[in-house]
This record gives C-alpha cells, structure tokens and sequence, in this order.
C-alpha cells in the first residue's frame, strides 16, 4: 500500500511540476520577455523550491495560503461581475433533449 501511495504522489508532483514549468517558462518568455532558460535547469530549480517549501513548517504554509484566500475570492467575483455583459446565455433557450445529452455524455467519458 505504501508504494502505491508513493507512486501516486510521485506522479502526481511530476506532473505538477511538469506544468509549472510550462507556465512559469511561457510567462516569464512571453509576458516578461526574458530569455527561454535551459528546461531541465528550470525544471531542477521550481522542483527545488517545491521541496523547500514542502519542508517547511505546516503552520507557515497554512497561515500564507489563509492570507491569500480571500483576495483571491475577492477578485474572482469581481472579475465574474465584470464579465456580465458578456455572458452568452442562448444556449438556455434552446430545447433539452435527453436523448443528446446522454450521447454525447456517453461520447466524451469513453476511453
């Protein structure tokens, strides 16, 4: 049991990983317009300060990520409000039929 546990973290921290690099690597080339660094350096170095803070003290992690909660409530609803006028809601008026919707529920959760 515990080396499926360890798989299933493990391959859940490289995909994390995996798509951090991605992001951080696209933000700081395209928005900040710094140079593309070499991947598995970047790679090594957000891996890193993933595991830094993983060791760091539980009460430090959970009283940073309390701080950040509520302005992040804050500007989601405000960002849903702004986007009200642009809200397309036609697809409400349309007829349901059930039939449709279980075939392509049925299509899109197949393997």
């Amino acid at each position: 049991m515990s080396i499926l546990y360890f798989l299933s973290i493990v391959s859940i921290c490289v995909g994390y990983a995996t798509g951090l690099t991605n992001i951080i690597s696209s933000f700081l080339t395209n928005q900040l317009h710094y140079a593309e660094i070499a991947r598995p350096i970047f790679t090594f170095v957000i891996l890193a300060i993933m595991t830094m803070v993983m060791l760091g003290s539980e009460k430090i992690m959970v009283t940073v990520t309390s701080i950040i909660t509520f302005p992040l409530i804050i500007l989601l609803f405000a960002l849903s409000v702004y986007m009200i006028p642009n809200w397309n809601l036609s697809s409400f008026y349309e007829p349901f039929i059930m039939r449709d919707f279980i075939k392509i529920l049925y299509c899109r959760c197949r393997f």
